[in-house]
């Protein structure tokens, strides 16, 4: 059972990771190279939700296939077009997994030893 310490430590912990998150992307806009073609470029977000990741994900491992690559271009984005109408391209979906990971294991990291700045 999480006590009222714990629960103000994780959102703590939180608060200062999108605190971060918003720092640095606003470093990295400033040193980013812009091409010079006259032309819009847009940065956009992700599209999908982290929920949608996670079943590609499962049905990645629970099928047949031989490599995400595979799964991902051939059965998610030609098949299950109507059950994900917001889909990535392949790039970007590993991007999204990388970061979905990555903050689940933050989230784990700090919730069962407690203290994160020994790693």
């Amino acid at each position: 059972m999480d006590t009222p310490v714990s629960v103000g430590r994780r959102v703590a912990v939180r608060w200062r990771r999108v605190l971060f998150c918003r720092e640095f992307s606003k470093e990295v806009q400033k040193h980013q190279i812009h091409p010079n073609d006259g032309k819009r470029h847009r940065n956009r977000s992700f599209a999908m939700f982290g929920a949608e990741i996670i079943t590609i994900m499962i049905c990645f491992y629970y099928g047949s296939f031989h490599n995400f690559k595979h799964c991902y271009l051939f059965y998610v984005k030609e098949h299950l077009r109507k059950e994900f109408p917001k889909q990535l391209s392949y790039n970007r979906a590993l991007l999204k997994i990388i970061s979905l990971l990555f903050n689940k294991l933050y989230e784990f990291l700090w919730r069962y030893t407690g203290n994160f700045s020994s790693y």
